[in-house]
């Protein structure tokens, strides 16, 4: 563009949506909160809602394809909606479906059982931090989470105080469905590869950034860059490479959180990672550059 050219700015018009919620039989709840989010674009807005008999509203919206979360105490529910450039868009219903008792298991990647673990249930963005009321394993790792939300949560899994063997905090995505009660299979939580204090080693290599919206389960881990000269370099990891598993464990979809546990390792580390195109390869951690 040339030094003063004239320069056209196009505002798009800003629509709106609107509708209303309610529990299984009609009743309004009395209090919901209620997030709109844009996959696509990365667009996000939460509003909260209080005595408006179920109604809700959004206005000066972008034209996008939305996930409309709607979260009360009675319940919670996803729907999707899309908004036309302009569009005021009523009469949008949201039926909450009612949340469940959630039990489970925590273990380490030998199988044993983590006793003594915090586990926290979440709906959308950020964790309270209080001990107080929050349920812990037992003896056999097991857990149970009253009044656990359904569809895509997040779970923090936070390790056990004072515990002879340190684990990695846990912050998993899964879906839940069904109900009254669900039984989520084996949480499995890997012990600290690197000691407090101790500088993480260097893998040489950057992963690309997913969408900020996007379902976290569905991210992969494809390296962006690989820096000349590195570990990553030296074993033979290309830019575009899927890593699908470290040292042997799987860290696709909703075992994920397991990569950066596993890949948090100490100088002189050798990890194994495995790629999507069917190759292992072999990297031993530098000291940070």
């Amino acid at each position: 563009m040339a030094l003063g050219a004239e320069v056209t700015l196009t505002i798009a018009p800003t629509g709106r949506l609107a509708g209303t919620v309610a529990v299984k039989g009609g009743a309004a709840p009395q209090e919901f909160s209620a997030t709109l989010s844009d996959a696509k674009t990365g667009y996000q807005r939460t509003d909260r809602f209080f005595r408006t008999g179920g109604a809700w509203s959004f206005a000066e919206l972008p034209a996008g394809d939305y996930k409309l979360s709607v979260s009360a105490p009675e319940g919670t529910q996803d729907t999707e909606v899309s908004l036309g450039s302009g569009e005021e868009r009523a009469g949008v219903r949201v039926e909450l479906a009612a949340k469940v008792k959630l039990r489970g298991t925590v273990v380490d990647l030998e199988g044993a059982p983590v006793v003594g673990a915090a586990v926290r249930v979440n709906q959308g963005a950020g964790f309270v931090v209080d001990d107080r009321d929050v349920p812990r394993t037992d003896a056999q790792g097991r857990f149970e989470v009253e009044g656990a939300p359904v569809g895509l949560v997040t779970l923090l899994v936070a390790a056990p105080r004072g515990a002879a063997v340190e684990y990695s905090q846990t912050v998993l995505t899964t879906t839940i469905t069904g109900g009254p009660e669900v039984e989520l299979p084996p949480i499995r939580v890997a012990k600290q590869r690197l000691k407090p204090g101790d500088p993480s080693g260097d893998l040489g290599y950057a992963i690309k950034l997913g969408a900020p919206a996007a379902d976290p389960t569905q991210r992969k881990f494809e390296v962006a860059l690989v820096r000349p000269g590195s570990p990553a370099a030296a074993a033979g990891l290309q830019a575009g490479d899927v890593i699908v598993s470290v040292d042997g464990e799987d860290v696709t979809g909703e075992r994920r959180y397991l990569y950066e546990q596993l890949t948090r390792v100490a100088v002189g580390t050798t990890l194994r990672l495995g790629l999507a195109r069917g190759a292992t390869v072999e990297l031993t951690t530098a000291a940070p550059p």
